[in-house]
């Protein structure tokens, strides 16, 4: 591992967590979210020990596999930015030497990190136990006592709850109003269908699983082993990979997409034509209870009679409203 710096906690961490043994600190940036088959491009490790000082680490990999666009897009590292760098073999040993004894912490740990980095370290043939240590995911707990549920996400942005939940009806008035509540909450998310979509969804995929990518006009794989390939190139490297897809249990939607290639028909990315929307200017727009009624336009004034009009009587009977008369008046 590279870059050793030492600093010491401020004395209260020692007192929220007291610690009988060094407690290591992990995360890790890969080369996607795929934990059987993504690889670790780099590794950073916080250790602190009992009496509050602590150490971290810093180590750059070489993953062995191109760095799809869509991971650095992310984490900002380039196939170049690896270039010299060691494999995780090469580093595997000092690694679990830097870890022994310790127990484990990390944002994601128990889903990602830790099967990912027993994955690396079977691959090397280097051991590392993990029995015997205690595992602590600070994910977890957020989930856990921050729920991500609608009904936290009600009171978080409309402040209040909400009855009726988990009645179809309710839950999807509910939503919009959080909906509202997040436009109004944040001013640069975008106020048009087109941009929230792209804010929904920054890998754009092509079929509904996003087995296929946007890669600018073309379609590019997203697994397997032509990930990172374009569409169009694999029809004519492996066409009997498009035939797989279309054997295999995949969506329809897929099939649909390898059929059609190896007819020579490759899908077009949508435009998305229509321009940004601006953000409403009077936000108490959005505060309007479900469903949210147009703002009342303002009366029209009556033009005022010449001075020797005659007057009609208050008394005078008033006539029928428009659709009592079988109608919407007509403009004369």
């Amino acid at each position: 591992m590279e870059r050793p710096e030492e600093a010491r906690l401020p004395d209260w961490a020692r007192d929220i967590v007291p610690l009988d043994r060094p407690l290591a600190v992990l995360d890790l940036e890969t080369t996607g979210t795929q934990v059987a088959k993504d690889r670790i491009i780099e590794i950073g490790v916080v250790k602190v020990h009992p009496e509050g000082r602590h150490e971290e680490r810093t180590r750059r990999v070489d993953p062995g596999i191109p760095i799809p666009p869509e991971a650095t897009a992310v984490h900002g590292i380039r196939n170049e930015d690896l270039l010299g760098a060691p494999s995780f073999g090469q580093i595997a040993a000092s690694l679990v030497e830097f870890l022994e004894g310790c127990d484990l912490a990390g944002f994601g740990l128990l889903a990602f990190d830790l099967p990912l980095l027993r994955n690396e370290f079977e691959r090397a043939g280097v051991e590392f136990l993990v029995s015997g240590r205690r595992l602590i995911d600070a994910k977890s707990i957020f989930h856990q006592k921050e729920p991500r549920d609608l009904s936290a996400a009600h009171r978080f942005y409309c402040g209040t709850g909400f009855t009726g939940a988990h009645s179809a009806t309710a839950d999807a008035e509910a939503t919009y109003r959080v909906l509202l509540g997040q436009l109004r909450r944040y001013p640069d998310l975008p106020h048009s269908m087109d941009g929230l979509h792209r804010a929904c969804n920054p890998v754009d995929g092509v079929d509904i699983d996003r087995r296929l990518v946007w890669q600018g006009g073309e379609a590019m794989f997203a697994f397997g082993r032509h990930r990172g390939e374009l569409l169009r190139a694999v029809r004519i490297a492996d066409p009997e990979y498009l035939e797989w897809i279309m054997e295999g249990d995949f969506s329809a939607d897929l099939k649909r997409i390898a059929a059609q290639a190896l007819q020579g028909t490759f899908p077009s990315r949508p435009s998305h034509a229509p321009p940004e929307a601006v953000a409403p200017r009077d936000p108490a727009q959005a505060r309007l209870p479900f469903p949210a009624s147009p703002p009342a336009k303002p009366p029209i004034p009556a033009e005022k009679p010449p001075p020797d009009a005659e007057q009609p009587s208050p008394n005078a009977e008033k006539p029928p409203p428009a659709d009592a008369r079988g109608g919407e008046a007509k403009p004369s």
